[in-house]
């Protein structure tokens, strides 16, 4: 191992350790300890889909992202930043931005919480008057391979439903402009500034999380799912209804490509079949499932929910931290 090797190995581990292991034992905000809140499913059944379509005045989420509001943070503006190590620096996330956004929603409408409308709409006001022309809500920080600016489905999809909410809630036609908008280049390939690529071992089309890697990161991919429903059905936007279905049917047939005999995967990036879903994203993943085959009514989602689900066992948890530890250390 060489000196620089060696001094890249050293940063990753502290890194991973002061993230990972320091802040929540010493109860300090760092990026993993907002992305490790818990984010269960509001969707299980029939009856949640029903209460969920016919919910007033707004839809609570799919995902309850309540918890999200809890983190703590500093900022000028009342818009989180994530505190990412340097040279990064503390960054607004649109991602994490719009899951905190979402949970202030819920708050609004589920608990009737005091200033959680006006907090839902500081995060409204604030990417709508950032959006691009073009509909992005760009990522300002670079993020390995990914150069700032640069856009996500996953932040997108996300966004669009923050937007969604805002227009139910005020009847302001701005943010119905700001949600489709959001979507707009969904069917565009990436290459062409879009977020549509194909994933090649079946030929079918996805929506990608990293446009710049086309890594088909499969949470990306089932989270931009999300708001392509909603615009479909609360807008009776056709189009997004299109792109729903089209997403569902490639789904299916991308699954069994990231299911192992153990347990799952992240992406099927350059190292596919190599980088393993950490157990907290396993959860996440499954929750997902849960969600979209509620939405969708998909038996081949209900199959693959419910076996991932058992292949989340305490062994198999160990074993993914070892194999998901050691590619952090080694990679990135």
């Amino acid at each position: 191992m060489s000196n620089v090797t060696q001094v890249m190995f050293l940063r990753r581990a502290a890194n991973l350790a002061g993230n990972y292991v320091l802040a929540p034992l010493l109860g300090r905000s760092s990026t993993s300890t907002y992305w490790y809140l818990p984010d269960p499913t509001n969707l299980r059944s029939e009856e949640d889909l029903a209460r969920y379509h016919n919910f007033s005045p707004s839809p609570f989420y799919v995902i309850d992202y309540r918890t999200r509001t809890t983190y703590e943070f500093t900022s000028p503006d009342g818009i989180l930043r994530l505190p990412y190590p340097n040279p990064i620096g503390p960054q607004i996330n649109p991602e994490a931005a719009f899951q905190c956004a979402l949970g202030w929603h819920d708050r609004y409408v589920l608990d009737g919480s005091h200033g959680a409308r006006e907090r839902f709409f500081l995060y409204a006001d604030y990417f709508a008057e950032r959006q691009t022309p073009t509909g992005d809500f760009n990522y300002l920080f670079d993020w390995f391979e990914s150069t700032a600016p640069w856009h996500s489905a996953l932040a997108q999809s996300r966004g669009a439903s923050m937007m969604l909410r805002a227009f139910l809630l005020s009847g302001d036609d701005r943010y119905v402009r700001a949600a489709l908008l959001a979507l707009d280049r969904f069917d565009v390939d990436c290459s062409a500034g879009g977020y549509q690529a194909i994933f090649e071992p079946e030929g079918v089309i996805y929506f990608e999380e990293y446009p710049k890697e086309k890594n088909a990161v499969i949470n990306g991919f089932m989270a931009s799912l999300f708001a392509l429903y909603e615009i479909g059905h609360w807008l009776g936007d056709r189009r997004c209804r299109d792109l729903f279905d089209a997403g569902i049917r490639s789904l299916e047939r991308m699954l069994p490509y990231y299911t192992l005999p153990w347990w799952t995967l992240y992406d099927r990036g350059a190292d596919a079949g190599r980088n393993v879903h950490s157990p907290r994203y396993q959860k996440m993943v499954i929750n997902y499932l849960k969600a979209l085959s509620v939405l969708s009514k998909s038996p081949t989602l209900r199959h693959f929910r419910d076996h991932w689900g058992r292949l989340d066992t305490p062994q198999n948890r160990a074993k993914a931290y070892f194999f998901k530890a050691r590619r952090k250390l080694l990679y990135r």
